[in-house]
């Protein structure tokens, strides 16, 4: 089982964000934040901890913080593009609530 999914449209997503950032790597995490709890976080990282779980698809990589595992695992990663809105998407099965605005989510 991998520790999340990318959807096609996440790792076209993905791809093109690594190609502006050379010499890093994308990283998820879920950092404090909110008034539910948690946040999904990607940041462009120049060194990993050799614990952070690597997930490829198409071309795409983004490692996880290991840190961050209990409150991601199984997230399906999704990207949006319409005329209103181009955003990542997160379907999290360990999620229990979310905040009213969309920013948050807390986990069991």
């Amino acid at each position: 089982m991998s520790v999340i999914k990318l959807t096609d449209a996440a790792a076209v997503r993905i791809r093109e964000m690594s190609a502006r950032t050379p010499g890093k790597v994308v990283r998820l995490s879920a950092k404090a934040s909110g008034c539910s709890g948690y946040k999904y976080v990607f940041d462009f990282v120049e060194t990993l901890d050799p614990h952070d779980p690597k997930v490829e698809k198409n071309g795409a990589v983004v490692f996880v913080d290991k840190t961050s595992l209990m409150q991601v695992l199984g997230t399906e990663v999704d990207w949006k593009d319409t005329d209103v809105e181009r955003k990542f998407v997160f379907n999290n099965p360990m999620a229990q609530s979310y905040c009213g605005c969309g920013e948050s989510f807390a986990t069991a």
